[in-house]
């Protein structure tokens, strides 16, 4: 699902140019010239399609998902309103009761609404920043646009870009970009948990935060917050379960995925979908899941090529801030599709915002061995953690300093408190569409896809837990056991422990699993070839590729002369200066360069179908302007 907005106004013609870049061929699309002149495409129009007021001219128009109870949906058809159902709720909230009523709201979502009676276009982001939503120049209400996906701006006649030769180093440099930059110069993110109005003839732009976290004090303990927690979460997940008429969900092994199956309205309606390489014990606890929870299991298995060959669709619909070495489900796409979900859900993110991924620490030591306990670091890292970032290349160092400095901007380096660490964690949590690791942006424009954790009950759990509580997966694992009661005694495929377990069953079973592994060790042949990626956890060991992908081969050599020393420009390094099983180790670094690379060439098709239109040709963005980046 995606939304271009021209808050200035726009023709028929100049839309329908943007939509075609827009617009996933799955996809319904709803086009309105005119004042604050709008582009929305998704794939439920009937729930979440654009709704105006006959009365009035007010019109809303949402990218994403908004969750209603059931009573809420079937009254949403009552209301004197035309158009989507999720937008007429928005409505009814705006003209009875105000902007100020509008937000928060559960779902990942941008919310619009347009008041032509004052010339006046309201946003709203989700208190997470789940769902994208980026602004092109802001600092000019003339020419500013808003879009939840930077790309379709080259299809833009109106628009000038130019490339952020910086965004593209932090990208390689630390699998992510420092909000609110993107790789385009004029185009910035929204924020977080905003209402933003733009006011056409005044021509102004004005902000206002409607929620921060952290300020409604702790839990008063731990159990508390994992009662709590699981009843946010549970309530989010049959909430949206509920009015869906198929639900697909991405199910691993581990003590995220597995409340979805628990906690759905009617899990007969629920499909989960596991994806595997080899054959593991994984892949059977999540079947064995999905049986005690009386919902289908499907097996999804990646052919040897999976990420090579979905490389270019998955960068032309990601818009490349996001690395197709995460590009675990939309290469599923086609077999989704075939589930007949409406509604796709994973529970990605759950480790940054419950179990203390995004804060400092380090293993407990003994004897000089890693025991499975963290405990707090004190010194603040200059970045974003679990990163471990290469160093900046010698021409954007000082900028990609400031952009973190100005990111981190109040925060202390000595952390001492649970509210420093809170602070820090949350800088990097959210806008959360920018967070590594997880299934990104891209989720939004192939699947009908929602995450529960767009929730505001479950923003009120994240605001008040203790980082203490956090650090060591606890609170999680007690909210993930109350949900899943019926699973007690299905391990943690992660871990092989219950997803509950106190320190003294972790304690002992990592002992014994110490001494087992040792044995093993010695008793186990050498892991025979078959010719499939070996595995590293649930996912593959990228480096593989960089020996036995012709395609991935291809790619590489097809370089050219100016991509090759654009991209020495943005990683400081000539990658190209070595051969490609040199990656054999470092095979997400590759997947982060052919990425970017892949990107460079998808902007460069994009304003070449731009320039072929019926209308005026623009300039080239971004590939002949190393020089400008340069100086």
């Amino acid at each position: 699902m995606s939304l271009y907005i021209i808050p200035a106004g726009a023709s028929a013609a100049r839309l329908a140019m943007v939509s075609r870049e827009l617009a996933h061929p799955a996809e319904q699309v709803v086009s309105e010239p005119g004042e604050a002149g709008f582009v929305w495409s998704g794939r439920d129009a009937e729930r979440f399609g654009p709704a105006h007021d006959p009365r009035t001219g007010v019109r809303a128009a949402i990218s994403g998902r908004l969750s209603w109870s059931a009573l809420e949906w079937a009254r949403a058809a009552r209301l004197p309103y035309e158009g989507g159902l999720a937008a007429r709720l928005v409505l009814e909230r705006f003209l009875e009761r105000g902007p100020g009523a509008v937000a928060p709201y559960n779902g990942a979502a941008l919310v619009s609404v347009f008041d032509p009676r004052s010339g006046k276009l309201h946003l709203w982001t989700d208190q997470f920043g789940y769902h994208p939503c980026f602004l092109y120049r802001a600092e000019a209400p003339e020419a500013l646009i808003v879009t939840t996906f930077p790309d379709a701006l080259l299809a833009d006649p109106e628009t000038e870009l130019s490339f952020d030769a910086a965004s593209a180093a932090e990208f390689v440099r630390a699998w992510r970009v420092t909000p609110p930059n993107t790789y385009f110069r004029e185009v910035k993110h929204a924020g977080a948990a905003q209402h933003i109005v733009i006011d056409a003839r005044p021509r102004a732009v004005s902000r206002t935060l409607y929620w921060a976290p952290f300020e409604d004090g702790f839990y008063p303990s731990i159990g508390a917050a994992g009662e709590a927690l699981a009843a946010a979460v549970g309530a989010a997940i049959a909430e949206r379960t509920a009015v869906a008429r198929r639900t697909a969900i991405f199910l691993s092994g581990g003590a995220d995925s597995r409340v979805m199956a628990f906690s759905a309205a009617d899990p007969g309606k629920l499909v989960g979908l596991h994806i595997f390489g080899r054959e593991s014990a994984e892949k059977q606890i999540a079947a064995e899941l999905c049986a005690v929870a009386g919902c289908q299991f499907r097996a999804l298995r990646r052919d040897n090529d999976f990420y090579p060959r979905n490389l270019s669709d998955i960068v032309r619909w990601s818009g490349a801030m996001w690395s197709a070495e995460d590009a675990h489900y939309p290469g599923f796409a086609a077999e989704v599709a075939d589930t007949g979900a409406d509604l796709v859900m994973t529970a990605c993110t759950a480790d940054w915002l419950f179990k203390g991924y995004g804060l400092e620490k380090r293993y407990a030591p003994l004897f000089g061995r890693n025991l499975p306990f963290l405990q707090y670091a004190h010194q603040r890292v200059a970045g974003f953690l679990p990163n471990m970032p290469a160093p900046a290349p010698p021409e954007l160092a000082e900028e990609v300093d400031a952009r973190l400095a100005a990111w981190f901007d109040g925060c202390p380096d000595r952390l001492a408190s649970p509210e420093d660490r809170l602070m820090v964690e949350d800088r990097r949590i959210r806008p959360t569409c920018y967070t590594v690791s997880v299934s990104g942006q891209v989720m939004y424009r192939v699947f009908p896809y929602d995450t529960f954790f767009a929730d505001s009950r479950i923003a009120e759990c994240y605001s008040r837990i203790h980082p203490d509580w956090r650090l060591n997966r606890e609170v999680w694992g007690r909210a993930a056991a109350r949900l899943c009661a019926g699973a007690g005694r299905i391990v943690d495929a992660n871990y092989g422990w219950r997803v509950d377990a106190g320190m003294a069953e972790k304690a002992a079973m990592f002992a014994a699993g110490w001494v087992g592994r040792r044995v093993r060790a010695r008793a186990s042949p050498p892991e025979q070839d078959d010719g499939a990626p070996p595995q590293h956890g649930s996912w593959p060991d990228l480096g593989w590729y960089a020996e036995r992908s012709q395609r991935l081969r291809d790619l590489w050599e097809s370089v050219s002369a100016e991509e090759r020393e654009r991209m020495a420009f943005v990683t400081g390094t000539d990658h190209w200066a070595r051969p490609l099983e040199a990656f054999r180790h470092d095979g997400h670094h590759l997947f982060r360069i052919v990425t970017l690379l892949s990107h460079w060439r998808g902007a460069a098709e994009r304003v070449g179908r731009a320039a072929d239109a019926p209308e005026p040709a623009r300039p080239e963005v971004g590939a002949a302007q190393v020089a400008g980046a340069r100086a």
